[in-house]
């Protein structure tokens, strides 16, 4: 089962570094931004885009008006 696993993510930017081949101009890269890299190189992952808006644990996560 060699099938490439989809993670929505919020985040544009990071998803943008993650992508970046080219060494970043970050002073600090974390550990799981090389972690992430590697997997999407492997295409073992593939990081998209979901808006803030579309997420449905954002419901579970803000408090109600009641």
């Amino acid at each position: 089962m060699d099938a490439t696993i989809i993670i929505y993510y919020d985040n544009i930017n990071n998803i943008l570094l993650v992508n970046n081949s080219i060494n970043c101009q970050t002073k600090y890269i974390k550990v799981h931004y090389h972690f992430l890299r590697k997997m999407v190189v492997t295409k073992e992952i593939d990081l998209v885009h979901v808006c803030n808006k579309n997420q449905v644990v954002n419901f579970f996560t803000k408090v109600l008006n009641v």
